[in-house]
This record gives C-alpha cells, structure tokens and sequence, in this order.
C-alpha cells in the first residue's frame, strides 16, 4: 500500500490578524466546512453524472481524506492536499475514475466568484450542495476575506462576509428540480386534484395529480396500508437544503406492493459485464503481466499456497 498526494486547492485567509501566517483556532472551522462543501458538492456531481445508480460507490466519502501540511506566508495560505492510496498487492490496479473533488475544487471557485460579483450561480452548481457554502465564512470579521484557488482554476475567488449574507439570501429561493419518490399515499381530495405523499422517512410532501392519474391515487389512497406508489415528475426543492416541499407535476406513476424492499440495484452492471469492461480498459503490458498459468494456481497467485504444480 502507497499514498500518492495531490494538489486539490490553496486555501488563502487575508487580514490583520493572518499577517503573522498563524491561524486563530476558530478559524480552523473554516477548513472543515470547506471539506464538508467539496465532499457534498462531488457527491452531488457524481449523482448527477451517474443519474441510473441509485446510490453513491462503497466508500466514496471515507475514500477522500484531505490534509494540510503546512501553513505559508503571504497572509496564511494553506495548500490542501488529498491522500489517494495504490494497493500494489492486487493483481491488477483498479483502473483511475473520473475525479468528482477535482470538478468540485474547480466549481466551487467559480460559484463564490459569481456570488460575489453579483453573478446567477453557475447551472452546474448542485442547489443541494449551497446550504454547505453558507456555511463557510462563520468566523470571518469585517474586512477578511477567504480566497480559494483550486488547481484547475486560473484565479482565485474572494470570499467576504458580504458573500455569505448574498448566498444566505439564495438560500431563501426555491428551486424546480425532476424528482423521484416512492411514498405511501395518505390524503387526496379529488375536486381539487390535490394528494399527499408519506416518503419512507415520514415526511409528507403535497402534491398535484393529472385527471388520467385520479383512479390510481384513490386505489393506492384507499389500499394505503399494502400499496406504494413510484413517482416521477417535478418537484419544488428547498434552496436551503434541498428538501422536497411539494410535487408540483406527475409524469408517471406506478404502483408497488408496500413489502417490496429495495435491496437489489438493478441499474448496476453484471457481474460479467463488469470484468469485461476492466479488461478491455487494461493496457496489453497489464495483460503481459498474468502468468500463464493462473487457471491451475489461482490459490498460489492469490493467497500463496501451493500450486498444483508443487
């Protein structure tokens, strides 16, 4: 096992009290919740790239650790770091993905710069993920300003206190969104075409129904104890933290028994589709690599017990 260290962003705090290039202890509550918005702003750019996943890869926020090894002059700039580990005991190395922390450093950059400047916020920008910029600036004071660069970017972006209270006032917005919902019907009035939804963390969210969906929400209203209903449509979304408020539109709705768990993913790949892809993304000196005979000494290769030929 090997770490390799990568250069994420440089984290520069400005004003009188950073001239020494010390940092205040309070201060250092603005690193975390830089973190906080880089791993949820990359969860959400992966979901977004990865929209027939259901849920986000094994590991993914563990697998990200971010360190700081120093603290430099000219203010106090800290350069952030990310610690990726290589198993060189594996046979094969799994091959590089895509880097969603490298996508959020550079998007981050972008939306405080638009913010600042009185700019909408770049469309890439997951609304869910703005509630964690609020967040940043908690200990600033008049006059600070946090500037952050992150490698992709060209130039820096300046965070103030008048930058929070404008992404605060963002925050008080709502957003429309496709939502995805699977919930157990608990009201309807059909003069108005009006129903509610009980999601399966207890939260009843309104919503809107069409005409040709008014005998499907009754059935699954009046068999509610043993029916769910899948719905996909639009939804309005809390800028705040992304909550669903209401549905404002059905597109499609689909009945499910309420037993039905939901522990199988059936957008993942098989198996077998999995390996052939990893082989074919393997360069031919990866391939050069596997001994000739694997088949008959698998457990020697893997576990180094003897082989058949031993």
């Amino acid at each position: 096992m090997s770490d390799e260290i990568r250069d994420v962003t440089t984290i520069t705090f400005s004003g009188p009290r950073f001239d020494d290039a010390g940092l205040e202890l309070d201060v250092l509550a603005e690193l975390l919740a830089y973190r906080k918005l880089l791993i949820e702003t990359a969860k959400e750019l992966w979901r977004a790239e990865n929209q027939e996943r259901q849920r986000l890869p094994k590991g993914f926020e563990e697998s990200i650790r971010l360190k700081f090894y120093s603290i430099e002059a000219g203010s106090a700039v800290v350069p952030i770091k990310r610690v990726v580990s290589h198993d060189h005991s594996l046979l094969f190395e799994p091959p590089p993905r895509a880097d969603e922390i490298d996508e959020a450093a550079q998007l981050i950059d972008e939306t405080i710069a638009a913010v600042s400047e009185d700019r909408p916020v770049p469309e890439r920008m997951p609304k869910a993920a703005l509630p964690f910029l609020a967040a940043l600036g908690e200990n600033l004071r008049d006059g600070e300003i946090i500037r952050t660069r992150a490698v992709r970017s060209s130039k820096a972006a300046e965070f103030t206190c008048e930058t929070r209270t404008r992404v605060e006032r963002l925050l008080e917005a709502v957003y429309e969104d496709r939502v995805e919902i699977v919930g157990e019907v608990r009201s309807a009035d059909v003069d108005q075409r009006n129903f509610a939804i009980r999601d399966a963390a207890g939260a009843k969210v309104p919503a809107k129904f069409r005409p040709e969906h008014e005998a499907e929400i009754t059935d699954a209203l009046h068999d509610h104890a043993s029916c769910r209903i899948s719905i996909v449509g639009i939804g309005e979304f809390s800028s705040r933290d992304g909550s669903l408020r209401k549905i404002l539109r059905v597109d499609t709705l689909e009945r499910r028994p309420a037993n039905a768990e939901d522990e199988y993913d059936d957008s993942a790949p098989p198996l077998w589709q999995s390996v052939v892809d990893l082989g074919a993304r393997l360069p031919p000196e990866d391939w050069d690599r596997v001994p000739t005979d694997l088949a008959g000494n698998l457990n020697h290769y893997l576990y180094g017990s003897a082989g058949e030929d031993e």
